[in-house]
């Protein structure tokens, strides 16, 4: 549980709400936003290194939609490593071999021996296929071009846009929004201290949709500051690209210890920018002091409160109340939506 220390994480926020119904103007009050985990392929075999991705993709330009770029935890917290995953969703294995015989044999080589012994304990054995596809959140990105990232196990909490033609696999946490306000909301403190608490309730430390996402009170955030945090959400975007370009060896999850790093020490005349990672902390931490001070803003967070004052406050502001706050907090489901 976050510790109750004497830093109130709106310490600095002048409180501009007193007297306003918080829950006038609700921006997020009509979304419908699914949060879930990636596919889980259960086949090492679906996994592409990039230049084998290029040759099968050449085969027939058909074939380039059933191999896309693909997400997994380490390529967030860690670095990309430019890895493609074959997706063959929706194809029959007859489709798959009369189509696109390369790809077939490759899956049948790497893939269905081990899927063979996997089904001596399942009656159904769809080879070819990622083991759990999650159609619904296929149908959730459909029509958009980005979405929202951020992986299920991390030390520093960080979210991010990828492209809609990325697919995540089971240890990524995938947010079905285009919308830069709400990567802003995500990235704030408050968020973050939210889905901290609740994954510490969670044995296994992970962000469970359910818990740490669909809870959270978006719905309160007030529409005068909608505009604001879209503007920091695609700076914070634009930051990000930049800088894992800069440093390709630096994943998001990375830059965000620096960040944090930079947070603790900042007052210190001994910290320096000089490296390319901690100028990138630099950068990250000025949008990300503005992400904070705008949330706490659009939320009427009052000021100089300790973690667990604000951890009550959040869930004033959720509606909760003594029962649903336990069934919230014991909620495990993969999947949630915010409506």
């Amino acid at each position: 549980m976050p510790s109750e220390t004497n830093n109130a994480i709106g310490s600095g926020i002048a409180n501009s709400c007193e007297g306003e119904s918080r829950r006038a103007c609700a921006v997020f009050a009509g979304m419908d936003v699914l949060a879930c985990k990636g596919v889980h392929l259960q086949g090492d075999g679906f996994v592409l290194s990039r230049s084998e991705a290029y040759e099968l993709r050449q085969m027939r330009a058909e074939s380039r939609k059933h191999i896309r770029p693909f997400c997994s935890a380490p390529d967030i917290i860690k670095h990309p490593q430019g890895r493609w995953v074959i997706d063959l969703f929706g194809l029959t294995e007859a489709e798959v071999q009369y189509r696109f015989p390369r790809i077939y044999w490759h899956l049948f080589r790497t893939v269905k021996p081990e899927r063979d012994v996997r089904s001596r304990r399942s009656p159904v054995n769809s080879w070819w296929l990622h083991s759990d596809p999650r159609p619904k959140l296929r149908e959730a990105i459909t029509g958009k071009k980005r979405y929202i990232v951020t992986a299920e196990k991390m030390k520093h909490r960080a979210f991010q846009f990828v492209d809609a033609s990325t697919l995540p696999d089971a240890r990524v946490v995938a947010i079905a929004s285009e919308s830069a306000a709400l990567l802003s909301l995500l990235s704030s403190k408050f968020h973050i201290l939210w889905a901290s608490h609740a994954a510490h309730l969670n044995k296994q430390g992970e962000y469970c949709s359910s818990r740490c996402f669909s809870g959270f009170p978006f719905h309160s955030v007030s529409n005068a500051y909608f505009s604001r945090l879209e503007e920091l959400g695609e700076r914070l975007d634009e930051w990000q690209k930049e800088l894992q370009i800069q440093n390709p060896k630096a994943g998001i999850g990375r830059m965000y210890s620096e960040v944090e790093a930079y947070r603790q020490r900042r007052q210190s005349t001994k910290f320096t920018t000089n490296k390319p990672i901690g100028r990138s902390a630099l950068l990250l931490a000025e949008v990300l002091d503005e992400i904070d001070v705008t949330t706490a803003e659009a939320l009427c967070v009052p000021r100089h409160m300790k973690n667990r004052e604000i951890l009550d406050f959040l869930i004033d502001l959720s509606g909760s109340d003594a029962k649903s706050r336990t069934e919230f907090f014991l909620d495990t489901r993969d999947d949630c939506r915010i409506t």
